[in-house]
C-alpha cells in the first residue's frame, strides 16, 4: 500500500498529542505511548503508512486517527488487550479494505466486547464474525461507541466530546477540527478564559450571540479538559 501524505490534508483535522488527551479525556502518557508504539510503530510498519506529522515542534494526527484512538481506548477499558485490538484492526483492514476501520460506520455498528477480550464484527448480511474465536458480546459497549459521533459517507465525520446534548463539537472541516461552540467557530477556551477574568455568562452570551447553555457548556468543557 502507498504511504500516507507527509503533511496534514485539507479538512482532515490536526490534533497534537496534548489536544488528543484533552478532547478524549485520555491520560497524556497513554496517548503518547499508544500512538508511538502502535500507530507510528506496528500499524505504520504493517501498512507502510504515516499516521502523524510534526506541527509546531510537536506531533499531530488526523481526525480519523483521533477517532480510532478513541475506540482503542474504549476497547482497552473494556478489558481487551492491546495486542488483540491490533489483531482485530489488522483483520478488519483485510476484510473491508478500510484504511481506518475503527472510524468506519459499518464496523463501529458491529464491534462487541464482553468486558474481557471479545471483539466481533457484524457483517452486512446479519451474520457475526468473531475476531478472536468467541461469540459473546455486550450491546451496551456498542451503543457507547456510537454515542457522541456523526457519520458522513460511511466514516466518522464529527465528534461531540461532551455528548450531543451539549454544544461543544469537533468537526475537521472547521478550525482544523479543534473543539468549537455549536455552529460557530468560537473556541470554548476563549469564553472560559473571559469568564474567569470576570465576564458574566449573560454578558458573554449577548456579546457573542450565543445561548446561555452554549456559554455554560464552554466553561464546563474547559474545566473538564484542563
Amino acid at each position: 500500500m502507498a504511504a500516507f501524505a507527509t503533511t496534514p490534508q485539507l479538512n482532515s483535522g490536526i490534533y497534537t498529542y496534548p489536544d488528543i488527551a484533552r478532547i478524549l479525556g485520555i491520560p497524556y502518557a497513554k496517548v503518547h505511548r499508544w500512538l508511538g508504539q502502535y500507530w507510528e510503530g506496528k500499524l505504520g510498519q504493517e501498512y507502510s503508512r504515516r499516521y502523524s506529522w510534526v506541527v509546531d515542534k510537536t506531533k499531530a494526527v488526523s481526525f480519523h486517527t483521533l477517532m480510532e484512538l478513541r475506540v482503542f481506548y474504549k476497547l482497552n477499558c473494556a478489558g481487551v488487550k492491546p495486542a488483540e485490538i491490533l489483531e482485530a484492526h489488522k483483520q478488519l483492514v483485510a476484510l473491508t479494505g478500510s484504511k481506518f476501520p475503527f472510524a468506519t460506520q459499518s464496523i463501529l455498528q458491529g464491534l462487541r466486547s464482553d468486558g474481557k477480550q471479545v471483539l466481533l464484527y457484524k457483517k452486512k448480511d446479519g451474520t457475526v464474525l468473531s475476531l478472536n474465536g468467541t461469540k459473546q458480546f455486550n450491546m451496551g459497549f456498542v451503543l457507547d461507541l456510537m454515542l457522541k459521533i456523526d457519520f458522513q459517507d460511511g466514516m466518522v465525520s464529527r465528534y461531540w466530546p461532551m455528548g450531543k446534548e451539549h454544544a461543544i463539537i469537533c468537526d475537521p472541516k472547521r478550525q482544523f477540527g479543534h473543539p468549537v461552540v455549536g455552529n460557530t467557530n468560537i473556541y470554548p477556551e476563549l469564553l472560559a478564559s473571559m469568564h474567569r477574568a470576570g465576564d458574566s455568562i449573560k454578558f458573554l452570551a449577548a456579546n457573542y450571540n450565543l445561548k446561555l447553555k452554549e456559554v455554560e457548556d464552554s466553561i464546563a468543557f474547559s474545566k473538564q479538559a484542563a
